[in-house]
């Protein structure tokens, strides 16, 4: 009689197996449906996004091959008018381009006012239509975001306020007013090199 019911139990046990097997291989197939549904929808967000932003990359390149030509041409003293007939874009473009350029040429390296101890070194991320600097020198290394600006400026550059400057650089505050010129006079020297002519 033991046996026999030891048997059956057996058997219900098996039964039990096989209907929680037959559960978790339908739990299986349904996360498997989830996982590909994510998977394909994650792909055509991307694919979404990439479109979406092609063409403002495609229009950001535009706008930097635009401004090396005109910087070309203005470097062989070529008029905006002449330009701006030439390349079909607004003169306003063109003009104010060259007071951008015209402007920075005070700041090129030869001429930056500013000079500081330390062996300083800026290195420039680029991503984009902005990205970070970061200011390298003995005592520090520390980074500022930057985005080009519009109009008659060249560069927006986040600095620390005075409260947050000694934190965020680990240096003293006497000299943010020093360290600031330095690095707007270096942005503006890199960001206008003249364009070699070929």
């Amino acid at each position: 009689m033991v046996y026999k019911q030891a048997l059956e139990q057996a058997d219900r046990n098996v039964a039990d197996t096989a209907k929680i097997r037959m559960q978790a291989n339908h739990e299986l197939a349904a996360a498997t449906a989830i996982n590909a549904k994510a998977k394909e929808k994650y792909k055509q967000e991307v694919t979404e996004y990439i479109e979406e932003r092609l063409e403002q990359v495609m229009d950001a390149a535009n706008i930097t091959l635009l401004q090396k030509l005109i910087q070309k041409h203005l470097a062989q003293h070529e008029t905006p008018e002449t330009i701006a007939a030439w390349l079909d874009v607004p003169k306003k473009f063109v003009t104010t381009l060259k007071v951008k350029i015209d402007r920075a040429k005070q700041y090129q390296p030869k001429n930056v006012r500013m000079q500081l101890s330390g062996n300083l070194k800026l290195q420039f991320a680029d991503q984009g239509r902005g990205g970070t600097i970061y200011f390298i020198s003995d005592e520090t290394k520390f980074s500022l975001w930057w985005e080009f600006a519009g109009n008659d400026a060249i560069a927006f550059i986040e600095a620390p306020s005075a409260d947050r400057w000694t934190k965020h650089t680990g240096l003293p505050l006497k000299q943010r007013n020093d360290v600031l010129i330095y690095i707007g006079e270096q942005v503006i020297a890199k960001c206008c090199q003249p364009v070699a002519i070929v």
